[in-house]
């Protein structure tokens, strides 16, 4: 698997902060736009960009295994020298993120009054020149949650799916806090599961690309090898045999995924 070019800690971790801020930024042109109903075309190109990004920090926080690493990716941090001494045979993973969406209830005609919202709610941030969204860091769950003034609200950063639904009751308490007349409408819903794991064994990538239609390898590009399941669910697959699997709304879907992945893997031989 080709590596970043440059190990430097000091510098991967400036590289991780840049790519994390271009993420960011990257988010909110993407739901800015799908907000204005922007062409289709210029909303997937910023799209496809947030996926780059988000694939070049999984690149870098692999890199980064000798050093310390958020929690979600612990489990994608073991050397392969400590691959080598405990040897594994079972598939493993982890959700990484959950990102969902609701709708609360307000009057019709309506807006949240968001500036207000933000001046009350300690942990809130509000940049209507950058973002047309508030951004609050809930505690309980921890997660981060987008609220718009018309009510809509994204949720990110949540490790559990049964989580999802609390955030809607947390989210209409703080703006009820505000003095902000908010209700909670329907249930959220689940728009992406994103786990990290390990097979237990190495891939040969190159092989796997040239005999699997939806499998791209671009070493030039981006270290791991992306593969095209059904159900739109799509692997990051690195040579140690480690993997992000995103794009699932449910965790079965991200099981029976792996395991199909793995089996397919084993009966071409690509597994070292």
């Amino acid at each position: 698997m080709a590596r970043v070019e440059n190990k430097n800690p000091t510098h991967l971790k400036m590289k991780l902060e840049e790519t994390r801020k271009r993420i960011e930024e990257l988010r909110g042109l993407v739901n800015a736009h799908k907000k204005k109903g922007s062409i289709k075309e210029l909303s997937d190109t910023y799209a496809f960009q947030l996926d780059q990004a988000e694939r070049e920090e999984e690149a870098i926080l692999l890199e980064l295994q000798g050093g310390p690493l958020s929690d979600e990716f612990t489990i994608m941090a073991r050397s392969e020298s400590e691959e080598r001494k405990e040897p594994r045979s079972k598939t493993d993973y982890r959700i990484n993120n959950v990102v969902a969406t609701a709708q609360l209830k307000i009057n019709e005609g309506d807006k949240i009054d968001l500036s207000k919202a933000a001046r009350a709610i300690e942990t809130a941030e509000y940049v209507p020149d950058d973002f047309p969204a508030m951004t609050v860091q809930m505690v309980d769950p921890p997660c981060t949650v987008l609220v718009f003034d018309n009510a809509k609200i994204v949720m990110s950063g949540l490790k559990d799916p049964k989580a999802v639904d609390t955030v809607p009751t947390a989210t209409v308490r703080e703006l009820k806090k505000a003095g902000l007349d908010v209700e909670q409408g329907g249930g959220a819903t689940i728009t992406n599961v994103v786990a990290g794991g390990e097979f237990g064994f190495e891939v040969d990538l190159e092989a796997v690309s040239e005999c699997i239609a939806n499998a791209v390898y671009d070493t030039e590009v981006f270290p791991g090898l992306t593969l095209y399941h059904q159900d739109a669910v799509t692997f990051l697959i690195f040579k140690n045999g480690k993997f992000v699997c995103t794009g699932a709304t449910v965790e079965a879907d991200i099981e029976r995924s792996i395991t199909d992945v793995s089996k397919m893997i084993k009966e071409y031989d690509y597994a070292k």
